[in-house]
């Protein structure tokens, strides 16, 4: 500004040579000046380009780790999602498999009931039947005959109905139609209608059900369940001996205890009485057949209707079954009424829980 001052001044006084040296100068501060500032806004550019150019590199890298790290978990899912499903995979071809190792070993099950221990005793009704027919048995034969005859019959019986029942089960399930029922009527009429096969043998059977006592279970399935297990109970007890039935009621439930005093069983033998697809069934002590699949049938329909089943059995000291079901409570106090004489106890145990 000064220059530019002077030369205005000198030019005034009309002296052009200090006047033009001024001017010039004030021009040449001037344009340094301009220079200056075009230079700084050029490097302020510059630099501001470079720093949102890191700004983008950066930005760059970040985005390229997230987008490695989204891979990286994508990739980890599936891998997990992949293996869960390898995993499941394996379990229900497993599974099949052991479902078909099961379903070929009931069928084989099956098959040796329906070809063996069903085709014996109709052989031998048969040739007892032909026997009598021929008029070939004195009086003493024919009397033994006749209750053979029975026990065949009874056996054949007892086990096209667990046979067929067993079947329905499978085929349409278990559809229980729970009523009221009195407990101490159906245990008399299994006592009765099985009374033959206990003097056959001479065994004793004591029974302690309280009059008012009432499950709340369905009726035929209970007949089931107790006639098999009241059976298994003399089949399995030695000519003279006992075989008793009690009952309890505690939290709801009402429990059925059939105790005998009979040959008992190992504990090997415990633990896979409600298996189809093992070989559990034995003779009883006076040569009956057996199955096997009466067990099997009464643990699926005591589950079926709410309950459990419990083994007692220890070898040479008898066996303990006990069930429960849901009772329904009556007016009177409620009593343990288990009083009868008892076999001894044993201490080998399995519990079949729902």
């Amino acid at each position: 500004m000064a220059h530019n001052l002077l030369s205005e001044l000198y030019e005034e006084q009309k002296k052009y040579r200090l006047a033009l040296y001024h001017s010039r100068q004030y021009q040449l501060i001037e344009s340094e000046q301009i220079e200056k500032r075009l230079t700084d806004d050029a490097g302020k550019k510059i630099i501001k380009a470079e720093a949102e150019r890191d700004i983008a590199i950066k930005q760059n890298e970040v985005d390229r780790q997230q987008l490695y790290t989204y891979l990286a978990i994508a990739i980890a899912g599936l891998v997990i999602l992949l293996s869960m499903a390898i995993f499941y995979i394996y379990r229900r071809e497993q599974a099949r498999k052991a479902e078909f190792q099961h379903l070929n070993a009931t069928k084989d099950k099956l098959f040796a009931i329906l070809s063996h221990d069903l085709r014996s005793p109709v052989a031998n009704l048969q040739s007892k039947v032909a026997l009598t027919n021929w008029g070939g048995l004195s009086q003493q034969q024919f009397v033994q005959a006749a209750q053979q005859l029975a026990t065949d019959v009874r056996y054949v019986s007892t086990t096209l109905d667990n046979l067929l029942y067993w079947a329905l089960t499978q085929m349409k399930g278990i559809t229980p139609h729970p009523t009221r029922v009195a407990l101490a009527k159906v245990v008399q009429e299994l006592v009765e209608g099985l009374q033959p096969m206990a003097t056959a043998k001479s065994i004793t059977v004591h029974t302690a059900i309280d009059p008012d006592a009432y499950l709340f279970a369905d009726q035929t399935h209970l007949a089931i369940i107790a006639r098999n297990l009241l059976q298994n109970a003399l089949k399995f007890t030695q000519p003279g001996g006992a075989v008793s039935i009690g009952y309890t009621r505690q939290a709801g439930l009402g429990q059925l205890t059939i105790r005998d005093s009979g040959i008992g069983m190992e504990p090997e033998r415990v633990a896979q009485l409600f298996r189809l697809d093992k070989q559990t069934a034995r003779a009883g002590t006076a040569q009956e057949a057996g199955t096997g699949l009466g067990l099997v049938l009464v643990k699926e329909l005591i589950e079926a209707n709410g309950g459990q089943i419990a083994v007692e059995s220890e070898v040479g000291k008898g066996s303990t079954f006990t069930f429960t079901l849901p009772s329904i409570p009556h007016s009177r106090q409620s009593r343990n009424i288990w009083h009868s004489p008892e076999p001894a106890m044993s201490n080998s145990s399995l519990t079949m829980r729902t």
